[in-house]
């Protein structure tokens, strides 16, 4: 109710918000979202939620609502009802919500769950999940069909996000085609295509990451015999770098080349490594050379490390740039793989004297696993700069190994 109604005092305000909040934080008048006219909001995750409400002689007052009763995110939103109104708003396949800078979210809505990183947004903002349903089916070709269901993502701060969003939906293999892939999929408004996000697959979710929102959607796209690479005809890694390529682990460059024996940088192989594990997001990074890390990298390096795959040098740097050698390679993906080490193996190579002692462990374990085999003469050559071929071959050899069960 609102205080003296009956001599025209009125609200002026009346807006919801995320979290426990005080009247201060909705000072800013773009602070939170407006509670409709009929006096409910709808919200899809449990949590605290707070509603302000300011009325015309200057009188505030906020009130927090706890929800725990929403379980998977049901097909309909659970609405809120403040008592303000006559009664509870329609339900509609649409919701929105409130972010603030400095903060994570992990935010579902019936099959998509969106990771949004605290450094993403700079001032508070509000985004909105529409459900699109069987709204799109004009904007596809004929060879492309949904896998999963469609969502537009708005937001209402313009301009792209500070660091990649990460995009998870539910999708169904019943209509792809036998020579076909699942793809993440956004349109282009202005082109008025579908454009591809690659994305990795996990049993039924396909992730993958974008900087800024529209329309969205896992799409059957049919999968050519060549994917488009000029170079790698014949080479001893052709296979794995086509497998590769066509599951979105890593790409071939704009002039049709592969490159595969082309090395690979520590933050580009770290980069590989987190599309196949998918590793939370980490916390700030701390090194010496942190501003040397390319912004492309700094998620999934600091995924990396607070999943204690990777870490710096002595010099607490940890020199993004710099080639990764064979064996540092072989190290993260045993550790990334959980591989078990002993002391007391030695390593069956004719240069194992050359192996620091540090990594020996390491690569034995990755040798048992079947993981890595030696090169010519039965050489390690663990100071060799690891190429983009050793990489990708290394890369699926692990993603096969932790799907076997027993491992």
């Amino acid at each position: 109710s609102v205080y003296n109604s009956a001599s025209g005092n009125a609200l002026t305000a009346l807006r919801w918000a995320l979290g426990e909040r005080t009247a201060a934080d909705f000072a800013g008048p773009t602070f939170g979202s407006d509670v409709p006219p009929s006096g409910s909001f709808s919200v899809t995750t449990n949590g605290k939620y707070t509603v302000f409400a300011l009325d015309a002689v200057g009188h505030s007052a906020v009130r927090t609502i706890e929800i725990t009763n929403i379980v998977n995110t049901p097909p309909t939103q659970q609405p809120i009802d403040l008592d303000t109104g006559p009664g509870p708003a329609p339900l509609s396949e649409s919701s929105k919500f409130s972010l603030e800078p400095g903060k994570a979210y992990t935010l579902t809505f019936e099959g998509l769950t969106l990771h949004i990183p605290a450094g993403a947004i700079e001032r508070p903002t509000i985004i909105s999940v529409e459900h699109l349903k069987n709204q799109i089916q004009h904007l596809l070709r004929p060879d492309q069909s949904l896998l999963s269901d469609a969502f537009e993502l708005t937001k209402d701060v313009a301009g792209k996000f500070k660091m990649p969003i990460r995009l998870s939906f539910e999708w169904s293999d019943g209509k792809l085609g036998a020579n076909q892939r699942a793809v993440l999929a956004y349109f282009d408004e202005v082109a008025a295509e579908w454009v591809v996000l690659g994305g990795t697959i996990d049993g039924n979710t396909l992730s993958g990451e974008t900087d800024h929102f529209t329309k969205f959607a896992v799409l059957a796209y049919d999968a050519l015999p060549e994917p488009g690479l000029t170079d790698i005809a014949g080479h001893w890694a052709e296979s794995a770098i086509r497998e590769g390529v066509a599951k979105g682990v890593l790409e071939g460059y704009p002039d049709g080349t592969f490159c595969p024996d082309r090395p690979v940088s520590r933050a580009e192989f770290t980069l590989l490594l987190q599309r196949i594990m998918a590793w939370p997001n980490g916390g700030r990074l701390s090194f010496q050379d942190t501003n040397d890390i390319p912004s492309w990298a700094a998620d999934a390096i600091a995924a990396a490390v607070q999943a204690r795959a990777v870490s710096g040098y002595p010099d607490d740097t940890f020199r993004p740039n710099a080639n990764i050698n064979r064996t540092e390679m072989v190290v993260l993906i045993a550790k990334a793989a959980g591989l078990r080490t002993s002391e007391a193996k030695e390593a069956a190579y004719a240069d194992a004297d050359e192996i620091a002692g540090w990594s020996r462990p390491f690569i034995v374990a990755a040798h048992e696993a079947g993981l890595i085999e030696g090169q010519s003469g039965n050489l390690f050559q663990p100071l060799a700069s690891a190429t983009r071929a050793e990489a990708i071959v290394l890369l699926l050899r692990m993603a096969a190994y932790m799907q076997t069960p027993d491992t």
